[in-house]
C-alpha cells in the first residue's frame, strides 16, 4: 500500500495474509479522524487489518517513509 503526501511517500507492506481496508473519515466510533485541538476533528487515514487462521502465527510488517525522488 503506498500512500503519497506533500513533499513525501510512504510504503506500507503487511504479511500476504492480512487483508486490508484504507478508510479516512469513518463512522463516528470507528476511527478514521484527529483532532488537533479542542472541538476540531478532521479525516484522517486509517488501515485496518484482519487474518483468520491459526491461534498463533507470526507477522511481518515493513513501513518505509521517505521523500519523492
Amino acid at each position: 500500500m503506498t500512500i503519497d503526501f506533500p513533499g513525501g511517500r510512504a510504503v506500507l507492506t503487511l504479511d500476504e495474509r492480512v487483508t486490508t481496508t484504507l478508510e479516512r473519515g469513518g463512522d463516528l466510533g470507528r476511527g478514521g479522524w484527529v483532532s488537533r485541538g479542542y472541538h476540531r476533528k478532521t479525516p484522517a487515514w486509517m488501515v485496518t487489518g484482519s487474518i483468520s487462521g491459526a491461534a498463533s502465527l507470526t507477522l511481518r510488517t515493513q513501513l518505509e517513509i521517505g521523500e519523492l525522488s
